[in-house]
């Protein structure tokens, strides 16, 4: 028996669980009686996005006409933005629009979250969880929270999915041999009994949380496969992936009473698609909403207005896509964004939408983008790391503006605030 202050991994009996890193201090094991709540929280995310460095400078320059390949010039579209006709999305039209520069914020206070150290983890998604955030690696499948001031908690490893429901955390483990349901407080205590969801190998895990209900799917074959937990016990549900299903990526959220899955799958070509799963299993769908004729990543999917919008990103070409979508259908045009060398999350409030990418000069920057149907690109992008470029930043919602999880170059992780 492994003892209170094992890493969860080991408590939970996962192969493989190891010291944490130097940041990080040991944890409880499972086993709390106390059971997990609250209310709101539309959460989210998974694990998934191919690592690695772009290559080559930004597309196309103004509006261009269709995504161009990196460090080539589109040609000239309208200032409004025209319609582009380009073979990627087959006859769905693409507005385009370049991201080329970025300017220093108003006002620089960064919150220092995590000390420095280059071989720190990459954190790649942020969310809220009561009165603090949590930080999600998924690359090195580790989660921490921390507070206003960027007091961390300890930090938990073999994580292959997380998502909240606004005041606690449904954090899934994988090893290889299990898959395991957890829930934890904002401080990453346990709630609760674990949950053992299936044995073997898997990907494209997705997690979602709300007050009354936890969502996790994965990929296991040609089939997503996924449960659902709540009061009435754990529903069990399972579709087909699509015509290929290597490569696959997801990401889910929770949609009043049932929850939203979003996955893009394909070795050669992406084909994106939508489904609906209540909180019994049943499933709506699944509804292939567009393909791509390349391998494009999934980077993020959030709820916008009585619809969705989705992230994907194509190494290749420096460019982001961003997809405005119902549950069956596109909504509008795809507007793509030349000369974002990588792309790393979305936030979405009121005022429409910021992105965070990495510009071709390697600084990570912010883009506001319009929550409308038109999804125009705002001209002024905001630096995010311009005193120490680390490019990557994960995004969220503050109560005065965007806030931004970004890593400098030392691999310190930094809380930037920035205005809608």
């Amino acid at each position: 028996m492994k003892p209170a202050t094992a890493l969860f991994a080991c408590a939970l009996g996962l192969s493989g669980c190891h010291k944490a890193t130097p940041h990080a201090t040991a944890f409880a094991s499972a086993g709390a009686t106390s059971t997990s709540g609250g209310e709101g929280g539309n959460a989210i995310v998974a694990a998934g996005g191919r690592a690695g460095a772009a290559t080559g400078g930004a597309g196309g320059a103004g509006d261009a006409g269709g995504a161009s390949s990196a460090g080539q010039s589109g040609s000239a579209g309208s200032a409004a933005g025209g319609t582009a006709s380009t073979a990627l999305f087959g006859k769905a039209d693409v507005l385009s629009a370049a991201a080329k520069s970025c300017s220093a914020p108003d006002s620089f206070t960064p919150t220092a979250v995590i000390p420095a150290n280059l071989s720190n983890a990459v954190y790649g998604v942020m969310g809220v969880v009561s009165d603090r955030r949590f930080a999600f690696a998924p690359d090195s499948s580790t989660l921490l929270t921390f507070s206003k001031t960027g007091e961390l908690s300890s930090e938990l490893t073999q994580v292959a999915g997380v998502g909240s429901d606004g005041t606690s955390l449904a954090v899934v483990f994988a090893d290889g041999q299990r898959v395991v349901l957890q829930h934890y407080d904002a401080t990453l205590v346990p709630v609760g009994a674990s949950v053992d969801l299936t044995k073997g190998a898997v990907e494209g895990v997705a997690v979602a949380a709300s007050a009354s209900a936890t969502f996790v799917s994965w990929v296991a074959g040609d089939q997503v496969v996924g449960r659902v937990q709540s009061k009435q016990g754990l529903a069990k549900f399972a579709f087909s992936a699509g015509a290929d299903s290597k490569h696959c990526q997801a990401k889910a959220l929770a949609a009043g009473a049932s929850f939203v899955l979003a996955w893009a799958c394909g070795a050669t070509q992406t084909e994106f698609r939508l489904a609906t799963i209540s909180q019994t299993g049943m499933v709506q769908g699944p509804n292939l909403i567009t393909t791509a004729a390349e391998q494009l990543d999934l980077l993020d999917f959030r709820a916008l207005g009585t619809g969705y919008v989705a992230l994907l990103h194509d190494l290749e070409r420096s460019t982001a896509y961003l997809l405005r979508t119902s549950d069956s259908e596109l909504q509008g045009s795809i507007r793509a964004i030349t000369g974002l060398d990588q792309a790393f999350s979305l936030a979405v409030s009121s005022k429409g939408i910021a992105l965070a990418g990495l510009l071709g000069s390697g600084t990570t920057a912010l883009g506001r983008i319009s929550g409308d149907a038109s999804l125009t690109v705002g001209s002024d992008w905001t630096c995010l790391d311009l005193a120490s470029p680390g490019g990557h930043a994960a995004l969220e919602v503050d109560a005065d503006g965007y806030a931004a999880l970004v890593r400098f170059a030392n691999g310190s992780e930094w809380l930037v605030n920035t205005p809608f």
